[in-house]
Order: structure tokens, then sequence, then C-alpha cells
């Protein structure tokens, strides 16, 4: 009878259902519509980037068609997004439609090396997934300005720190 049941037992543990995977499912091709938006997105970011002075936060957020804003101060830097709909600094479920999840310029950095600069970042929104409601798909984008380098013997003094990565 002991033995019976042990193999019931096991042959009740082989037919349960198999977990799920722990991946989601493959996403859709973009759409024409998608790749041509993506593509005015690169090409503004392309553009702040070679043209307009990181310094000069409002131009850089006018490129995306941004001019209300809110401006925090902190004792390292000045960080300028879009005004959100709380009268804070916007927030993704602010910039739906937009082809942006996250968007913010530095115009006023002192990095930890003791260097001085300006940062333009922010997250695309590349994709939105409707069977996962309000998921989205984001790729980081960055542009750093250095406007005094601490110089060594050498030259540039190397980076340290999360200020590695090309200036430019």
């Amino acid at each position: 009878m002991t033995a019976l049941s042990l193999a019931t037992g096991l042959a009740g543990a082989q037919q349960e259902p198999p977990s799920p995977p722990n991946t989601l499912p493959p996403l859709p091709p973009p759409t024409a519509a998608q790749l041509e938006r993506g593509r005015e997105l690169l090409d503004k970011i392309a553009y702040v980037a070679a043209k307009v002075p990181l310094t000069d936060a409002a131009a850089v957020l006018a490129v995306f068609g941004f001019t209300d804003l809110h401006t925090r101060e902190y004792p390292t830097y000045t960080g300028v997004q879009p005004k959100g709909q709380d009268g804070g600094g916007s927030q993704p479920k602010d910039l739906v439609g937009t082809g942006l999840a996250d968007i913010e310029v530095r115009p006023r950095i002192r990095w930890p090396t003791g260097r001085t600069g300006a940062l333009f970042d922010g997250r695309l929104s590349l994709c939105y997934v409707p069977p996962y409601s309000g998921f989205f798909v984001p790729s980081y984008f960055g542009v750093r300005q250095a406007e005094s380098p601490t110089l060594s013997p050498g030259g540039l003094a190397p980076a340290t720190g999360w200020d590695k990565g090309p200036i430019g």
C-alpha cells in the first residue's frame, strides 16, 4: 500500500502544469509611423548635440516642444524638466504621446572630478505594449558638454566614478 501511494504521488507530481516562462513574448514589429517618429526624435537629439548649447536649458527643451518648464536647484547642479501636471517636474505619464519617457537638462553641473559642464539626457518611449497595460520599453540617451575640464600634465585628467565616458 505504501509503495502504491508513493508511485501515485510521483505520477501526480509529474503531471503538474509547467511553470510560465520567465520571459515576455516578443514585441510586435514597429509600424512605419513609429519608425518615422523615432527618426524624428533621434534627429532632434542629434541637432541638440551639434547645435544647441546645453547651458541653455530652455533652448534645448524647446527643440522638443516644451516651453513650460520646472527648475530645481541643488548644490552641485541645476535640473530643468518640462513642467508636469502636478506643477513639479514631468513624470512618464505627463510625456505620453511625445515619444519620451523622461527628459532633463542640467545646464550647470560640478562633477565629483572637479570638472564643470552641462548634461542633457532622457529616455525614449520606444513602444507601448497593449497586453501589458502601461508597460513602456525605454532606451536611455545622454549628451554631455565639458566647460572647464581639469587639466593634468598629459592633457585631460582621466574621468572617475560616474563621470566616465566621452564628453561631447
